[in-house]
């Protein structure tokens, strides 16, 4: 986002309209604001940014993992 609360607003609107729809919502997202200032100079995110990604797909992974786990306790107990 260009401004300081841009992002986070539409990144907070698109979650909305994706748990409405029944999607599994990971974790609060990752907000960069002024993302243009930010990696204008390199094109590389910094390590802030760089952390908030890699929590991201921890949470990611960990959510895949819960996920299989439930469903293949799911297709257990339906088989009996």
């Amino acid at each position: 986002s260009t401004s300081s609360f841009g992002g986070r607003w539409a990144q907070e609107e698109i979650r909305k309209a994706l748990r409405l729809s029944g999607a599994a919502v990971v974790g609060e997202g990752l907000a960069v604001g002024k993302a243009a200032e930010r990696l204008a100079e390199t094109g590389v995110a910094d390590s802030e940014i760089a952390a908030g990604i890699d929590d991201m797909l921890e949470r990611l992974v960990a959510k895949v993992a819960e996920m299989k786990l439930e469903l293949e306790l799911e297709l257990e107990t339906s088989d009996v």
